[in-house]
């Protein structure tokens, strides 16, 4: 894992060329520390998850690091090669498998009942527990108060 974490990918890159040094420091630890447990995958799921979130801070960054453990991914590369080889040993014609829905039967496969795709992450990733909540969420909710 790099030192700078922030330097990572370009939404993280991006997200502390606008923050204070102060904020850009302590969100690196942050993230750095939530990544530690999350294994070489850890990175891709990160970005992805902030694509997924429409990540706009680093403290939200941070959050997303930390609650990893609320979504659940799918290698796309992996799952494309698994499912052309089930498609092909069930007999499906191999030109066929250029209009095959990747994204659906992913959907389908591991019960996701919405699939987000991150091309940049090469990651489908679902939310799997809505318990948690981005700081930005929290505050809007917090502002509009109780619903009648």
């Amino acid at each position: 894992m790099p030192e700078n974490i922030l330097s990572a990918f370009p939404q993280l890159c991006e997200l502390a060329d606008v923050a204070s040094p102060e904020e850009a420091a302590s969100a690196n630890a942050a993230i750095r520390e939530a990544l530690a447990s999350q294994g070489p995958d850890g990175l891709r799921q990160l970005q992805a998850v902030m694509e997924y979130e429409e990540c706009d801070s680093l403290e939200d960054a941070a959050a997303i690091a930390a609650h990893l453990n609320c979504y659940s991914f799918v290698d796309i590369h992996d799952f494309c090669e698994a499912t052309k080889a089930e498609l092909l040993s069930k007999g499906v014609d191999k030109r066929a498998l250029c209009c095959f829905d990747y994204e659906t039967y992913a959907a389908l496969t591991h019960d996701f009942g919405f699939i987000h795709t991150s091309d940049a992450a090469g990651i489908y990733l679902c939310r799997t527990d809505d318990s948690f909540q981005l700081p930005k969420w929290q505050e809007q909710d917090e502002m509009q108060g109780p619903v009648m």
